[in-house]
C-alpha cells in the first residue's frame, strides 16, 4: 500500500492511497474520498475503491488524533470484499476422497486385525512350545534316571528241587536269590522268558517261573515243575528296568 498525503493547512493532511490486493489500484479507481471533522475537531479521511475486473471493493479509513501542537497520531484500517468463484465439482471430489478414505480405513482395520490374529497365534504357539520344552525336560530327567539290567538264572536238575505236594501231585520248586550289580534308585520292574531247556525225549514238560520279593537290591526267582515233570536244566532270561512313572 502506498500513501500520498497533502497538507491543506497547519493541522490537516489529505491522503490518497494505492492498495496492492491481487494487483494494483490506480487513482482513477479511488472514489468517495471524504474529509471529516469529529465532534472534538479531530480530522480523519475515508477512501472507497473498487476493482470491477476482480469483483473487489474496498474501504480505507484513517483517523488522526492530535497529541500536541506539533504532532498527531494517525490510525488506519482497511476492509476488502471479494466474491469467491464457485468451485465446480468440489463436493463430488470431496465425497470421492471421503469414500476413498473410508476404504483405506477399512483396509487398515482388516490389516490390523490380521496382525492381531497372527500375534495371538504366535503367543499360543509360544505357550505350547514352552509346555513341550517343560515336558522334554521332564522326559530328559526321567530318562537319565532310567536304568536297565539283565541276566539269566539256570534251574538245573529238577529232581533236586524241594518237594511241594499239591492236590496229591509231587510238585517241586527251587527258589534262587538274584542280586543286582548295583542298587536301583527305586524298585524296578522285572520280567523274563525261557532262554534254553534241557530235558529227555517224550518227557512231560510242565513248568512255571515266579518272581517275588523285588526290591532295589534284587529279587527271588521261583522255578516250579508240576507232577512227574523232569528237567535236566532250564535257563530263565530276566530283565529289570526302572519304572517310568
Amino acid at each position: 500500500m502506498s500513501v500520498v498525503c497533502i497538507q491543506t493547512n497547519a493541522a490537516l493532511f489529505l491522503c490518497m492511497f494505492v492498495l496492492s490486493i491481487l494487483g494494483s489500484i490506480s487513482l482513477s479507481q479511488v472514489n468517495n474520498t471524504t474529509q471529516h471533522n469529529s465532534q472534538d475537531n479531530i480530522p480523519y479521511v475515508e477512501v472507497n475503491w473498487r476493482r470491477s475486473e476482480e469483483d473487489q471493493i474496498g474501504h480505507h479509513a484513517c483517523t488522526a488524533r492530535k497529541l500536541d501542537d506539533n504532532s498527531e497520531e494517525v490510525t488506519c484500517s482497511t476492509q476488502v470484499k471479494f466474491r469467491q468463484n464457485k468451485l465446480d465439482g468440489l463436493s463430488e471430489k470431496t465425497q470421492s476422497l471421503q469414500d476413498r478414505l473410508k476404504q483405506l480405513e477399512a483396509r487398515f482395520e482388516h490389516f490390523l486385525q490380521q496382525q492381531k490374529d497372527e500375534l495371538y497365534s504366535v503367543d499360543s504357539l509360544e505357550q505350547r512350545l514352552n509346555v513341550t520344552v517343560e515336558n522334554l525336560d521332564i522326559v530328559r530327567n526321567t530318562l537319565s534316571n532310567i536304568r536297565t539290567e539283565e541276566g539269566f538264572v539256570n534251574c538245573y536238575d529238577s529232581n533236586g528241587f524241594s518237594l511241594f505236594p499239591s492236590e496229591g501231585l509231587p510238585n517241586r520248586v527251587r527258589f534262587i536269590k538274584v542280586n543286582f550289580t548295583k542298587p536301583f534308585s527305586k524298585i524296578p520292574e522285572v520280567w523274563g522268558s525261557i532262554r534254553a531247556v534241557s530235558t529227555n525225549k517224550n518227557t512231560n514238560f510242565r513248568y512255571l517261573f515266579t518272581v517275588r520279593n523285588i526290591d532295589t537290591l534284587g529279587f527271588t526267582l521261583g522255578c516250579h515243575t508240576w507232577g512227574d515233570t523232569i528237567i535236566d536244566g532250564i535257563d530263565y532270561q530276566w530283565r529289570a528296568t526302572t519304572p517310568i512313572n
